[in-house]
């Protein structure tokens, strides 16, 4: 919408003229593009990791204990089904409406812009980009969902989020190689979001052969902002004690684990001002308020892809070729003894296992991708153990035996949509 403010030659005049909202067809000049494609990441930032219009990343933390539940129940916090690690159809329609919103910005995006620049968008930056954040917005929902809905149509595998993703990371790089210099970055951000969606599909040789194309310093983020809660980082505003302090580090694994290692990748903090959490919860009474502090300020950005899961997709791939004294190199050398971090140990394969989903729950935490990594060793049955307080199987987590692996199709959607009801 725009505001224009006319000025008289002689005086002030501070009325302000509404011209209306912006023509549709005014978004076909590829002068607009730019600006759609920054909508595009702006939906997916909000679907990640705002509260109001998506908040996977609360959501996934609460239910795999990446954090625990400490304060309000709603507004900025795991309600009475997530504390205890169940996501329940009536429950699930914000998460739901902010992945799918993201994806359709940015498909309707790539549409527009396809049918305006025709044959001459197979080498549009802004095309490439758009199928960037259409890729990253499906393997969101891919990583996340239980079943997969398409604009109104029937109820469908959650594969297919993954598979439409990869071939949009695919178009998108091959456009960034024909466009060629200055495109490294979106070339690899793409790259990087292939492997991880191959390694989700089972596709293991591709996702190598991605993985291994990205170096281990390159990184992707979307951003947040200090404008409104709507633009904010949830996890900084949900420990602000103004009045949240909604989610602890307490009874998680990450706890002792900055204790023992001092990882650089897991910081919490304590403050003896706020010993607990701002209210009581259903399953424990008040919560001993242990803060993260990966982010600290509400425009802190999120990571999404980056060299360092590359090097982790790779670790697992050795290990599900029995070479685990080599994936345990990998891990060590490559991502903890560059952070001053002591080195895991492991004798046996089954033991690499369970250090390999101990380290991508470190690597990734607080960024909405545990929950995918649990669904698929689940389904696969593979080695090795979770940690105890991740683990249902443990009562002290607090945690149903029957813990939720992904989201379900909400009754937002079932209400609506004739073909999933």
């Amino acid at each position: 919408m725009l505001w224009l403010i006319a000025v008289a030659a002689v005086g002030c005049d501070f009325s302000i003229t509404n011209p209306g909202p912006v023509q549709d067809e005014f978004l076909d000049n590829p002068q607009a593009f730019p600006g759609i494609v920054n909508g595009m990441g702006r939906a997916y930032s909000a679907a990640l990791g705002v509260d109001a219009f998506g908040d996977f990343a609360k959501i996934v933390g609460c239910v795999t204990r990446e954090v625990f539940p400490s304060g309000n129940l709603i507004n900025h916090g795991c309600d009475v089904n997530e504390e205890q690690g169940m996501l329940v159809e009536t429950e699930e329609t914000v998460p739901w409406n902010g992945g799918q919103n993201a994806r359709f910005v940015a498909e309707d995006g790539i549409r527009r812009m396809e049918r305006v620049l025709e044959a001459a968008a197979d080498n549009n930056v802004n095309v490439a980009r758009g199928y960037l954040w259409a890729g990253f917005a499906n393997r969101l929902l891919g990583e996340n969902m239980c079943e997969a809905v398409f604009d109104g149509g029937p109820r469908e595998p959650s594969s297919e989020f993954l598979e439409r993703a990869e071939s949009q990371f695919t178009k998108a790089i091959a456009i960034a190689s024909t466009i060629g210099s200055g495109q490294d970055a979106l070339r690899l951000a793409a790259t990087a979001g292939r492997a991880s969606v191959r390694m989700h599909l089972g596709d293991w040789q591709g996702a190598v052969i991605d993985a291994s194309a990205v170096p281990l310093a390159f990184k992707l983020q979307v951003a947040f902002e200090n404008i409104s809660v709507e633009t904010y980082n949830f996890w900084v505003w949900s420990k602000a004690s103004s009045p949240f302090r909604s989610v602890s580090v307490w009874n998680t694994p990450y706890l002792q684990y900055y204790t023992d290692y001092n990882d650089p990748r897991t910081p919490w903090s304590y403050d003896s001002r706020f010993p607990y959490g701002e209210l009581a919860r259903p399953c424990c009474g008040r919560v001993p308020f242990y803060a993260q502090t990966k982010y600290n300020k509400v425009e802190d950005p999120m990571d999404i892809a980056d060299g360092r899961e590359m090097a982790l997709i790779r670790a697992e791939a050795l290990l599900r070729n029995g070479s685990w004294p080599a994936a345990m190199s990998l891990i060590n050398d490559t991502l903890r003894a560059p952070l001053g971090v002591a080195p895991w140990t492991a004798t046996s394969l089954t033991e690499a296992w369970t250090r390999l989903k101990r380290e991508r729950g470190i690597e990734l935490w607080l960024e909405g991708r545990r929950l995918g990594d649990l669904r698929r060793w689940a389904a696969e049955g593979t080695p090795g153990s979770l940690q105890p307080l991740e683990d249902p199987a443990n009562p002290g987590t607090y945690l149903n035996a029957n813990r939720s692996l992904c989201f379900p199709v909400p009754t937002s959607e079932t209400d609506t949509n004739p073909n999933v009801r």
